[in-house]
């Protein structure tokens, strides 16, 4: 239970500070730091992987439409 709320609480924190670091980031060098840099038990997700023939056909290059 004490995880739970330990948990709870850096949410709460980690909004905060990604909010408060989109306010003051520099769209000039680039996108500001995700909500998971702040918070010690979140993980960054991880991209899926698209393969060449749905990246193609997205694309509208396959010959399948």
């Amino acid at each position: 239970m004490s995880w739970g709320k330990s948990n709870e609480a850096w949410n709460h924190t980690a909004s905060i500070m990604s909010l408060l670091a989109s306010i003051h980031a520099d769209p000039k060098k680039g996108s500001p730091p995700s909500y998971c840099a702040f918070h010690p038990y979140a993980d960054e997700p991880d991209m899926p992987e698209a393969p060449p023939e749905l990246i193609a056909k997205l694309m509208g290059m396959g010959g399948d439409s």
